[in-house]
């Protein structure tokens, strides 16, 4: 195929990259007529079917590249392609770059094994994998000779570009699904360089690619970080502690392999929650605007778990010292993070010593304290809010009595009613019906 570089109208890229785009995106969303396969080679100048491809990711590139005008933004990761192209020659390598518009990655395919494989690709569906001693030895020296050329453009798009890069290579690709099949892990792969960091070298390995996402915890998890950091707050050099809970919090993630949308979703929760806190102590939303905005589109274009650190801690140590500024007595201090406590965890077998050692106080200095701010000592509080809740259940619910015995943390049903009768002066079923009824 012979075309001049005159044939394409636009300025800022050649037909030779239009084509090889198009090729990209064929090979990688399987839509290759199997009889067009040499037309479509031609096209990006290869004499046969890759063996192999890179699927080249550029680290943070949604937060790069909002940062220059977008015309510029264009240039810049035509420039990772170029790259590319340059280290194929330097190490030559036969293939192909492209550009894969409006992703923030590129790819590379390689041909490294001279056309052994060309009559295999003319077989759509047919299955051939390597399992001779020959084709491991093969398959090996492939693997050196592209992990060479992929450090190669790491370290040339480190050194030449505002950019890393990390990159995940394919499995050897026989037919042409294969390019397709490998596509969707390998994105998966590479996804998961938010918990790893940046200028990853990733190998797709078929046995370990499938494993299944985790689930999103429950807002007990942020419950937990919320109470935490309430308690942070009421100390006086409260910087240590907020870092530490901040650091756990992420740990936590990381460990869970969370995808990275519901690590914004819970980070998100956990930002409104302490927002909501921050009100009862008299700071209103507007003052802390801008130190919101900024952290929630922080939460949202983050792309490595690593650097949510630094804008947390930072947005929680400032809401700290306002917190400890406009807390004059503390008493919001003790208040707050005691009674959410109570609040969450209710229904078990709550102690006053467990409450007091969360908050980091003394069992004789909780207990007089708590007496002071709540008005009621601590197992009058606990059975009032049981009560409550209960009353919310039989009013909200058609749970059985012996259902709302144990989610209101009672032991015996025979002990909720009598409570519940004191308190209400109804059993729970006549209050039920007198309630409805109203």
């Amino acid at each position: 195929m012979n075309i001049e570089e005159g044939f394409y109208f636009k300025s800022d890229r050649t037909i030779h990259e239009v084509f090889a785009e198009e090729f990209a995106f064929s090979m990688i969303y399987d839509n290759i007529a199997p009889a067009k396969k040499d037309l479509a080679l031609q096209s990006v100048g290869l004499g046969q079917m890759p063996d192999y491809f890179l699927l080249i990711q550029l680290d943070d590139y949604g937060n790069k590249a909002k940062k220059i005008e977008i015309t510029k933004e264009f240039y810049q990761k035509a420039g990772v392609v170029k790259i590319i192209k340059k280290v194929l020659r330097q190490q030559g390598l036969e293939g192909c770059a492209a550009n894969l518009t409006g992703l923030n990655t590129v790819i590379c395919f390689l041909c490294i094994n001279d056309g052994k494989v060309t009559e295999a690709n003319k077989l759509p569906t047919e299955e051939i994998r390597p399992d001779s001693a020959e084709e491991k030895r093969e398959a090996t020296e492939n693997a050196r000779i592209i992990g060479n050329f992929a450090r190669e453009i790491m370290k040339q798009v480190r050194t030449k570009t505002p950019y890393t890069v990390s990159v995940c290579y394919s499995r050897k690709c026989i037919v042409l699904t294969d390019y397709s099949a490998n596509y969707v892990q390998m994105n998966k792969l590479l996804q998961r360089s938010f918990f790893s960091g940046k200028e990853q070298l990733i190998r797709y390995d078929a046995q370990g690619s499938n494993e299944a996402e985790a689930e999103l915890p429950d807002s007990k998890s942020v419950e937990q970080w919320y109470l935490q950091l309430c308690v942070a707050f009421g100390q006086q050099k409260a910087e240590k502690e907020i870092i530490a809970i901040c650091e756990n919090i992420l740990c936590f993630l990381t460990e869970q392999r969370i995808p990275a949308k519901n690590v914004r979703v819970l980070l998100l929760q956990l930002l409104h929650r302490m927002e909501h806190y921050a009100g009862k102590f008299g700071i209103t939303k507007q003052s802390l605007r801008k130190e919101n905005e900024q952290l929630h589109d922080q939460i949202l274009t983050i792309t490595f778990m690593e650097d949510f650190l630094q804008p947390l801690t930072s947005y929680f140590i400032q809401l700290s010292k306002m917190i400890f500024c406009f807390d004059g007595d503390k008493k919001h201090s003790f208040l707050q993070p005691v009674g959410e406590y109570i609040s969450l965890y209710y229904a078990r077998n709550l102690r006053m010593k467990e409450v007091a050692d969360f908050c980091g106080y003394s069992e004789g200095y909780f207990s007089r304290r708590f007496k002071k701010e709540f008005g009621e000592n601590f197992s009058a509080y606990l059975m009032r809010i049981r009560l409550e809740k209960a009353a919310g259940y039989l009013l909200e619910t058609n749970k059985s009595e012996e259902e709302i015995t144990e989610l209101a943390g009672f032991h015996s049903t025979a002990y909720f009613c009598r409570a519940f009768k004191a308190q209400y002066h109804k059993t729970p079923g006549e209050y039920r019906k007198s309630q409805n009824f109203q």
